[in-house]
This record gives structure tokens, sequence and C-alpha cells, in this order.
């Protein structure tokens, strides 16, 4: 059989420790004497007139992830506990940029009185229990952030000991927080949502006052003044299930508004108010700090087992991940010349999902290798997620509670390394969070284990 020569672009990249490499290189895969048959282009149904082998053995098991970058992706803070997953907690850091550059008082800084300092924040969907009383306490950050870093959910900054202000929140249901943001076309006296607005202390609108004009007069001089503010989620009731709020930073909307009066000395009588605000803005410095405790929980009975394990569980906020093995492949390779239509890898859910907690809508499944030079774990987006994103899947198919992902190419690609006499080794991640793809996520899902992942082959054996 002729080589029939494909060229794919294939993104890869590899996790060390808590940093994720993202890279672009081009890979020549060739066919040999097995050959990877263009589905293409197949009609609806061909599949049926082909051999079809699902009996592979396949191994899996939980895994913890590395702390993931968290920097300037969605934003969460809130927490939420189950018997499943432990607690798992998200704290917000943020600092801010000027309204305007070069900004001074006119008069001594001794003249003004300040009036009020308001934090702005507009939580739009969450994931768990909203009905929980959810107190969003407000903490001055006592160390700079650099603009330049990106940090990983691990990252701890020093904070002041009590909070500079706090609110809480509670809504009926996703459905109410989410019509706070749409206007009633009919309803002429219906205004446009002004965010959750918190109370700060006076005390700290007047160190901000005092420096306007002296310590600091431009943004960037203000980020060397004020290190930021971070939102730190508390529940009044230690056993509530609670939430994780999406915080819209992104949009500029969020942000500190400092009020202050003066009286002129010409009008003793008047009071004249100014307002100055302080934006949180895309090229801000903020991220999510992750506090994860699995004590207790299924996931930590998962996480002590080796191998073989009838659930796996997979999370996003740098949580856990599965490990996903097929130990025999070699030997279906041995015994069949295949020419390769199609292979597909399928998760299904599990009952034992957390109430009211959703599937992730798109899973991620990434090669996994070991580094032989360095026995560092090597993890790569699959040449099917680099062929055709769409015909790779991953996608929560909700009628059939499954995650369904093509790995024809991958598994063609053990085939060519078995014909050239190379160790082979076919081994997956299944994740929640691939920073490099979808930033920050929340979700938590439960997924039936070993004995319910199936590996499905389609082949047509060109020996007969």
């Amino acid at each position: 059989m002729k080589n029939i020569p494909l060229r794919n672009i294939i993104r890869r990249f590899a996790s060390w420790r808590a940093v994720v490499f993202f890279g672009l290189i081009l890979a020549l895969i060739g066919c040999k004497k097995n050959a990877l048959i263009g589905p293409e282009i197949q009609p609806d149904g061909y599949l049926d007139s082909l051999t079809l082998v699902d009996t592979f053995s396949i191994e899996a098991r939980t895994i913890l992830l590395d702390p993931q970058g968290s920097t300037r992706f969605q934003n969460f803070a809130g927490r939420i506990q189950n018997d499943v997953f432990g607690k798992a907690e998200a704290s917000l850091l943020m600092n801010f940029a000027l309204e305007s550059e070069n900004i001074f008082l006119e008069l001594p800084a001794s003249d003004y009185t300040v009036e009020e300092l308001t934090l702005t924040v507009f939580p739009i969907n969450a994931y768990g229990d909203l009905t929980d009383s959810l107190r969003l306490n407000i903490y001055q950050i006592e160390e700079l952030m650099n603009i330049d870093s990106a940090y990983t959910s691990n990252r701890s900054f020093r904070l002041d000991d009590l909070p500079v202000g706090s609110e809480t929140i509670a809504y009926a249901s996703k459905e109410e927080l989410a019509a706070l943001y749409v206007l009633d076309p009919n309803d002429s006296t219906d205004v446009a949502f002004e965010g959750v607005k918190i109370a700060l202390s006076k005390d700290l609108g007047s160190y901000l006052l005092q420096g306007i004009g002296t310590s600091y007069s431009t943004s960037s001089s203000f980020l060397e003044f004020f290190g930021g503010l971070a939102i730190v989620p508390e529940y009044d009731d230690p056993s509530a299930e609670g939430a994780l709020y999406n915080i819209d930073i992104a949009s500029g909307s969020a942000g500190l508004q400092l009020k202050y009066s003066y009286v002129p000395e010409d009008d003793p009588d008047t009071i004249i108010y100014e307002t100055l605000d302080y934006n949180v803005v895309s090229s801000n410095t903020r991220f999510n700090k992750f506090d994860l405790d699995y004590t207790g929980s299924a996931v930590e009975q998962a996480l002590a087992t080796a191998s073989g394990a009838d659930k796996i569980y997979v999370q996003g906020m740098s949580g856990v991940k599965a490990k996903i093995e097929v130990p025999h492949i070699e030997q279906f390779i041995e015994r069949t010349d295949a020419a390769i239509h199609r292979a597909q890898l399928i998760f299904e859910s599990d009952e034992t999902q957390p109430e009211g907690l959703a599937y992730s809508n798109q899973l991620y499944l990434l090669d996994y290798e070991i580094d032989p030079a360095s026995g560092d774990t090597i993890e790569t987006l699959t040449l099917d997620f680099a062929y055709n994103q769409t015909r790779y899947g991953g996608v929560y198919d909700e009628g059939n509670g499954t995650y369904t992902f093509d790995v024809t190419r991958q598994v063609q690609k053990m085939i060519e390394l078995q014909q050239r006499g190379e160790d082979i080794y076919l081994g997956f991640t299944l994740n929640a969070q691939v920073p490099v793809l979808n930033g920050n996520v929340r979700g938590q899902n439960v997924l039936k284990g070993s004995d319910n992942i199936a590996l499905k082959v389609y082949y047509t054996d060109i020996s007969e």
C-alpha cells in the first residue's frame, strides 16, 4: 500500500510543576502499511460494514492537578462543598487603575472630607446553591501584585488582619440573578442593575485621598501606592453547600468610587461633592486563589486508589483530573493488520454527581506521555484536536449523559510507532480545566470508571 502523507498542525503544551507551556509545532504524519482511512468523506452509516472492537481494557484513576495559572481569566468568588468533592473556595484579588491620568487635588488634602468609599462588583452567574447567604469580605492587600506576573491559583498574598468592608448576597435562583441584567421593555420604571455595592472603611478612603497628587497621580504610581483588594468569601452556616459566583471584571464595570467633599472659602454655606473612580480594566492584575479541601470526601478516597477505579473525578479550580491508560493495545496491533476508520473514547456520567451541580459543557482529553530524557510529565493536545476541534468532541451529550472524544489519529500514531519498533503507550488525561483553552472553570464532574469507559475502534483488516 502506498504511503499517504498527512500534514497536521499540532498544538503542544507541557505541564512542568505549576507552569503550562503552550506551543505550536508542525508534524508530518505518514501512513505505512496500516492506514488512516479518511473518515471525513465517508457517507453516514459506513461504520456498520466495518469491524468494531470495543473490548480494550481501560485503567483509570483520579489524580491531582498542578496549580494552574489563574490570572486574567474568569473571576470567581464563593465556596461550594459537598460529600463528593469536599470544599472548594475561591478568593478574588485585584488592583485598580485611575479613571484618568495626572490627577491632583486643588486644595490641601486636609480641606476635604471623605463621604464614602464604595466597591462595586457584578456577579453575573453562579454554580451551586444561590439561596445560601454568602458574605463577601473585602481585605486590603498588603503587598504589591506585579502587573507583568502570571500567578498560579495557589499564590498567597499578605492581607490586612481585618476586612475593610463586607456585603451579603443571596438569590432565589439562577434565573433571578440573570434577570437583573435584562431590562423589561414594557416597564418604563425598570433600570439597569448597578451591581453589588460594598461600603468600605472611610479610613481607607482617607488613605486614598491623602495620596492624590503626592504619592500618586498616574495609574502606574497608584499601583505602587496601593496593593489592591481581595474578596474573601464566608458563610455564617459552615454546613452551607454554597455557590461560586462569576464576577464580571473584564468589562471594566467593576471598581472603586471615592466620594469626598469640601466647603469653599468664599461660600461657607455650600458643600461641594466630587468623586474619583478607580477602575478594574483588562490590563490590571486580577487572579483567583483557590483553596481545596478533600478531607472526608469521595475524591480523597479516589486519590488513594492506585488504578481500576469504579469512578473518576474531573474538576476545575486546579482540582483533580483523570488519568486514562489503555495498557494492552499493542496486542491488538500485533494480531491485526488494521486500517483505522474511526476510534472513539467514551465516558459516562455517574449517578453520584452532586445534586444541583451541572456537568461541564466541555471536557478536554490530552495525550499523556513521560519525557524519556527527564522523566517529566508531558501533556499534549491530541492529534485529533489539532486536526479538527469539532470532530474531536468532548462536548457533554445531555441526552446520553456522555462525553465522546475522537482519538482516531492518536490510535493510528500508536500503530505507526509499533511498526517502527518503538515502545508505545496510549494514555490520556481527562480535564475540566486547561488554562490555555478555557481559563478558569468551576465544574465538578463524576464519571463512571475503568469498567465503563469504552474505547471503540472501527477498522478494516487489510491482510484479508
